[in-house]
């Protein structure tokens, strides 16, 4: 169901990543969403605010903002707030006591709270909670710990989750008692993230998998003109034709070799051509290949 036909409208308190994303992604499901930041204290990603720290969350901000409607208050008992706050059926606030206020002043609104740790760790970052997964060894495992995941991933989660809960408490409260609730990005992160962890992964010693680089057939490489190539060949058919465009004499058994000598063949032959050669070479053929276009210099 699109949410227009809903009417919902849900009003945006948060800052940073998790909450306007997932502000984001009801308007994207048609949902009106208006975001209200605080003039003395504006969103950490708005260009803006002066202690705003990278250029990048300048545009993660207007990324994330761009379907909303957007207010900037001088306080929260402003008749603005107060408009907006009557109309919406949706809330999503910041787990502080400075938003907390609001409940007891609109009690008709549902109440989404984003909030940091559940436990004694009361503030976290997207890096703690990814701390706290068992998932995160993998990519720990697979760098050394010698580099940071480059999106925040545990964020990407928490927004997902944090529009989830928000819809199903909706729906709920259409029918019962309406429930506000608090979302916590520890939790979400390990709800999400854990259920990739296995036991097999636990009892492992370098813990690497399909997606972390164990096999040949599903990694990266590059051509000779330092374009990366993304090969995901895993399923037979792929695999074979891989084989036949390139002229490579392996088995089916091979694309799953663990000690390392078929990866090497393969990045030996991907730096024997440009990107255009390989692309060339692939033409409509559908075999699981990508290649990521090397930046022209200006």
């Amino acid at each position: 169901m699109h949410l227009s036909n809903l009417d919902l409208k849900v009003c945006d308190f948060t800052s940073r990543l998790p909450g306007p994303l997932a502000g984001s992604i009801l308007s994207d499901l048609g949902a009106r969403v208006v975001k209200l930041e605080l003039e003395n204290a504006l969103d950490p990603f708005n260009p803006k605010n002066a202690n705003s720290p990278e250029e990048m969350f300048g545009a993660w901000y207007k990324n994330l903002n761009a379907s909303k409607e957007q207010l900037v208050i001088k306080s929260l008992e402003s008749s603005e707030v107060k408009n907006v706050l009557e109309e919406s059926d949706i809330a999503l606030i910041p787990g502080n006591k400075k938003y907390s206020v609001l409940k007891e002043l609109f009690p008709e609104t549902l109440f989404i709270e984003v909030c940091g740790g559940s436990g004694n760790q009361k503030y976290l970052h997207d890096l703690n909670a990814l701390f706290l997964t068992k998932s995160f060894k993998l990519h720990l495992e697979a760098t050394n710990g010698d580099t940071l995941p480059y999106l925040p991933f545990a964020g990407v989660v928490f927004a997902q989750q944090i529009a989830l809960e928000a819809l199903g408490a909706y729906v709920e409260s259409t029918s019962a008692k309406k429930e506000n609730r608090k979302i916590y990005l520890d939790q979400a992160a390990s709800r999400v993230l854990d259920k990739l962890w296995t036991n097999s992964l636990e009892d492992s010693e370098t813990p690497k998998a399909l997606h972390t680089g164990k096999y040949p057939c599903y990694n990266i490489y590059q051509s000779s003109d330092g374009q990366y190539i993304g090969l995901a060949a895993v399923e037979n058919k792929f695999w074979i034709k891989f084989c036949e465009i390139f002229n490579l004499a392996f088995s089916l058994e091979d694309r799953f070799d663990e000690s390392g000598r078929t990866g090497q063949s393969i990045s030996k032959m991907f730096l024997s051509y440009t990107g255009k050669e390989i692309e060339e070479l692939i033409g409509n053929s559908d075999i699981c290949i990508n290649l990521f276009p090397k930046k022209e210099k200006e």
